[in-house]
């Protein structure tokens, strides 16, 4: 599809209602199991939340719970503590170097995000590395940063407590290297989800993508449970 245009075209809101039409369309509206990872976990909550009769399950890996002055600062404090890295350190460096302004391009943008990795995923494994040099060559949405960075990032609050309202089982799991704590964020957030159960899998980080699979997961007693 067209990247999209326009002030609201990025709010997690929207996002939403193309997933609540894709679902209508490609499960004939029949309840799905959602499985969103980062701020695409936003969105699933937000699905979950407005249409239970689509959602029969809910997963959340590392996604959120806050965002704002709070949020920004945690995420400095672990990646200050973690500075001792060489990987970190360089990931460190390449964000200073960058400054405030956003890259020129989207090509330069991917390659920044590649760059940066290491703040937010670890260890660094070879996999993980090789990831890393995949996403290097890959262009990120420019326009998308800047609109998350200004617009959803400080009212993600708010986008969240809508979590409370969603009554599917839920698992939210998060690495303990993951840029803070994030099954923590979610018993603090000011509405978490009374269907969500936290799990935290010691060792990764934030991105399932490089980490090896575990067949962990199983259902027991109407919620999800999984251990490392």
């Amino acid at each position: 599809s067209p990247r999209p245009h326009g002030p609201g075209a990025y709010r997690p809101e929207r996002y939403a209602e193309d997933l609540v039409a894709w679902i209508e369309r490609e499960a004939g509206g029949r309840p799905v199991d959602l499985l969103g990872h980062s701020h695409g976990g936003m969105v699933a909550a937000l699905v979950a939340a407005d249409r239970p009769d689509l959602v029969r399950s809910l997963v959340l890996l590392a996604t959120p719970a806050y965002g704002g002055d709070a949020a920004e600062a945690e995420a400095e404090a672990f990646q200050q503590a973690r500075r001792a890295e060489p990987a970190v350190a360089a990931a460190l460096a390449a964000l200073a170097a960058q400054g405030d302004d956003y890259p020129p391009d989207d090509a330069a943008l991917g390659r920044l995000v590649a760059d940066v990795i290491p703040l937010w995923v670890g260890p660094m494994t070879s996999a993980v590395r090789a990831w890393q040099a995949r996403l290097a060559r890959w262009p990120a949405n420019t326009d998308a940063l800047r609109h998350f960075n200004e617009e959803v990032f400080p009212r993600l609050d708010a986008v969240m407590e809508r979590a409370a309202d969603v009554v599917r089982p839920t698992l939210v799991i998060a690495g303990t290297w993951t840029a803070g704590p994030v099954p923590a964020t979610w018993r603090a957030s000011p509405g978490p989800s009374p269907a969500a159960r936290p799990k935290s899998s010691p060792g990764p980080g934030t991105c399932a993508t490089p980490m090896p699979p575990r067949p962990s997961r199983r259902r027991s007693g109407g919620s999800w449970t999984a251990s490392p």
